[in-house]
């Protein structure tokens, strides 16, 4: 999980480091002990990175350390474009916008499956869905935002073994993970996959990465096995 002392460290070597260590210094004044509805902190949530594995640029970086904290602060988004540009602030708006067309789909999608066949009513909705995000986010950085900062939150409720809210398990599978799969970000792709999948069937989780576990114990002691032949039979060879 980044830790809110881990962050400034991490972007010390960037072009334009000084902008997102602003934004995390704005956050801090203002949003620290503030939590996400996961649990999160918001300074926790900058989700750095992430991002840095995605290569985005500065904006889009100080942008995802912003756009938690505006949920917590009255007029912070007036504030961001007074102290960030009009270019940060944005891309804060644009996540938050998406946060909220996301929530609103997913309700509908919902409601709608009551009256219609069960799978059939889930594809028309999320794919309908997945194209309004994609169409939406005129700038893809904050399509990337928002895919990093849903990662960002399994990882966090992973490593500190809390559930998530209703429903957040099924949208990252099939909204967020085939969102990744189709910009071309595989890993990610899979690791939301992976995590998401963990906590909508964790004792279906637990059964395949048990048989997997021992596959690998089976592989590991057929590969020593292999390598002790191996190396007698180099011995005997006098090599």
């Amino acid at each position: 999980m980044v830790t809110p002392t881990e962050l400034p460290g991490q972007v010390a070597g960037t072009p334009d480091a000084g902008l997102v260590v602003r934004a995390l210094a704005f956050v801090r004044a203002r949003g620290i002990g503030a939590e996400l509805p996961a649990g999160e902190s918001v300074l926790s949530h900058a989700m750095l990175r992430i991002l840095d594995g995605l290569r985005v640029d500065d904006a889009a970086r100080a942008a995802a350390c912003l756009f938690p904290v505006a949920a917590y602060v009255p007029d912070c988004e007036a504030d961001i474009e007074a102290d960030f540009g009009e270019e940060v602030a944005r891309l804060v708006k644009g996540v938050r916008q998406l946060l909220r067309i996301g929530a609103i789909a997913v309700t509908q999608a919902e409601a709608q499956e009551a009256g219609k066949n069960e799978g059939e009513a889930r594809h028309e909705q999320v794919e309908a869905l997945r194209k309004m995000l994609l169409a939406f986010a005129q700038d893809i950085r904050v399509v990337l935002v928002r895919l990093a900062s849903r990662l960002q939150t399994l990882r966090w409720l992973a490593q500190a073994k809390r559930a998530p809210l209703p429903g957040v398990a099924r949208e990252t599978l099939d909204i967020y993970a085939p969102l990744a799969n189709r910009l071309g970000i595989w890993q990610m792709k899979w690791e939301l996959e992976d995590l998401a999948f963990r906590f909508e069937q964790p004792d279906t989780y637990k059964r395949i990465a048990r048989l997997l576990d021992e596959k690998r114990i089976e592989r590991e002691g057929y590969i020593a096995s292999a390598i002790e032949r191996l190396q007698a039979e180099l011995a005997e060879a006098g090599i």
